[in-house]
């Protein structure tokens, strides 16, 4: 038996593909949102977490200098950081959550997702020296 095509059968074909086509990058989303979410914080000193990705975290982390609360430190390396157009940044307001490596949209309760310290959350008043200003703040 020989079934043939209708403009009718097309046309609902195509309209189901063009609901289904961008719901498949929402379930994608909200993957990356979980992902985000299972992050845990950081634990510099090793003894809270004691997981390979807290362990690859610190390596990274130290070797940004990378500290948990720039807020108790009297300075943050002695000096000023000079930005690409000579413009000084005070290291008194750098922070975690003024940096471009931690958007505000991967902000969770516990910390900022940080795009170089992957895999991890870094705290909110942390510090590295590849801190650079926000763009949108």
């Amino acid at each position: 038996m020989k079934q043939t095509l209708s403009r009718r059968s097309i046309v609902k074909t195509i309209g189901l593909v063009s609901i289904l086509a961008p719901l498949s990058t929402l379930i994608d989303w909200s993957k990356a949102f979980a992902q985000a979410a299972a992050k845990q914080l950081i634990d510099l000193t090793g003894k809270k977490r004691k997981d390979p990705v807290n362990k690859a975290a610190i390596a990274i982390a130290t070797g940004f200098s990378y500290i948990s609360d720039a807020k108790k430190e009297k300075h943050v390396g002695g000096i000023e950081k000079a930005s690409a157009k000579g413009t000084k940044f005070p290291v008194a307001s750098q922070f975690c959550h003024n940096c471009q490596y931690a958007p505000e949209a991967q902000k969770t309760k516990d910390g900022y997702s940080c795009l170089l310290i992957a895999n991890v959350l870094v705290h909110n008043d942390g510090w590295c020296k590849q801190w650079m200003p926000r763009q949108d703040a």
